[in-house]
């Protein structure tokens, strides 16, 4: 039986961190988006340098879910029909 997009949409997650790994961006296909902080970060950084963490994981996160939704969309889409 053929794959339909939005089962794989639905397994889809993406999980990116900051170049200091102190900040972890989490997105599913289904939508969802969790941000999830060391529990060190306040010690680590001023506002000023979390900031440059969350712009430089964003970035990321959203490069690497975009990449995976194309990826669930060519495998879905290259797929042969059932026959039946």
């Amino acid at each position: 039986m053929a794959e339909r997009l939005k089962d794989v949409y639905d397994r889809m997650r993406v999980t990116t961190k900051s170049p200091d790994r102190t900040v972890t961006v989490i997105m599913t296909g289904n939508g969802k988006v969790s941000v999830e902080l060391d529990p060190q970060v306040r010690r680590l950084h001023t506002a000023q340098s979390l900031q440059k963490q969350l712009n430089a994981v964003a970035r990321v996160a959203v490069t690497a879910f975009r990449q995976a939704h194309t990826q669930a969309q060519s495998r879905v889409l290259d797929q042969t029909p059932d026959t039946p």
